[in-house]
């Protein structure tokens, strides 16, 4: 199987939206794990807003 890591885009919003309230109902439903707390941070109903949190980076205390 190959598989190939694509920027989300609106191009692709259906495929990550219709995972992550999946994986949203899962966490709710079992109790499981949400990590990456990271796609969680912001709601990705929001799908814009949701791609631009993705892309920031935390600041690192030693830089």
């Amino acid at each position: 199987m190959n598989i190939e890591l694509v920027r989300a885009t609106n191009e692709y919003k259906e495929q990550p939206f219709e995972m992550l309230t999946e994986w949203k109902n899962d966490i709710i439903v079992n109790h499981t794990d949400m990590s990456p707390w990271k796609i969680w941070a912001n709601d990705f109903h929001d799908f814009d807003n949701w791609l631009k949190t993705l892309d920031t980076k935390e600041k690192n205390k030693n830089n």
